[in-house]
């Protein structure tokens, strides 16, 4: 609800007044494709539900703006994640990766929005004269500059889901026998989410588990591996009633 919320106040500062109900249904729609999707990149099926109301070139355009503020922002909590997690566990197994990883979503973040977030692209260079693809472009990096006004509500908003988070793999922790502190799922759960984005397999599976395994060797890999599957099936079983989404996205 959180961030369904948050991309509502973006399309709104794109000039979009959508019904919250509609903002909601269709960021489910998004979260449940980015379950199967490398990179967490489903998430931009958002969109599709929204596309009666909001151009595909605008909503995609403030999705970005968000996902890159919001990127950047789990960039840095994994970081500190990192420093605060290393003072009750042994982190070098994941430690250079998690700063590679980390430092490159900072960077990639940064980047995308100090392109957007600027009145003129560098060298004056116009979107819109682009072959074909020119008024989409404009389109989308209007979408996203005008996102801009919200960037500390998208920050807090980023915070609180963090807090959220961590209470819940803290429950999550307990129900599989493991009891971690809840200073541990705190700061565990940036760290990790960093490490599951790696593109390598859907939603990270199996990167998260393994992750898990390195940082907690004393803990039976049987209960981690469980932690970090009933974490996925939890994600998917909630956001899996937005497939009612599907008919107003194939309904012409």
């Amino acid at each position: 609800m959180l961030y369904s919320y948050r991309l509502k106040l973006g399309l709104h500062e794109a000039g979009y007044n959508v019904k919250y109900s509609r903002v909601y249904w269709s960021h489910l729609f998004g979260m449940f494709w980015s379950n199967f999707a490398l990179g967490k990149l489903g998430y931009y099926a958002a969109a599709l539900p929204l596309r009666r109301r909001v151009k595909i070139s605008e909503s995609t355009g403030v999705i970005s703006a968000i996902q890159s503020l919001d990127l950047a922002v789990k960039g840095v909590a994994a970081v500190l994640g990192l420093f605060m997690l290393s003072q009750l566990v042994n982190v070098q197994e994941v430690r250079i990766l998690v700063l590679i990883i980390a430092g490159g979503f900072i960077l990639l973040g940064v980047t995308f929005l100090a392109l957007v977030w600027q009145e003129n692209l560098p060298f004056n260079l116009n979107p819109s004269k682009i072959p074909f693809l020119g008024g989409f472009i404009q389109s989308f990096k209007d979408s996203s500059y005008m996102v801009r006004g919200i960037a500390v509500e998208i920050v807090i908003f980023a915070i609180i889901g963090w807090f959220l988070r961590g209470v819940e793999w803290f429950l999550l922790s307990y129900a599989c026998g493991i009891y971690f502190p809840f200073i541990i799922c705190f700061f565990l759960h940036p760290l990790l989410t960093i490490i599951r984005m790696i593109p390598f397999t859907f939603s990270g599976l199996g990167v998260l588990e393994f992750a898990l395994i390195k940082l907690f060797p004393m803990i039976p890999p049987e209960k981690l591996v469980l932690f970090g599957m009933l974490d996925m099936i939890n994600n998917v079983f909630f956001d899996v009633v937005s497939l009612k989404e599907l008919k107003t996205v194939l309904s012409k």
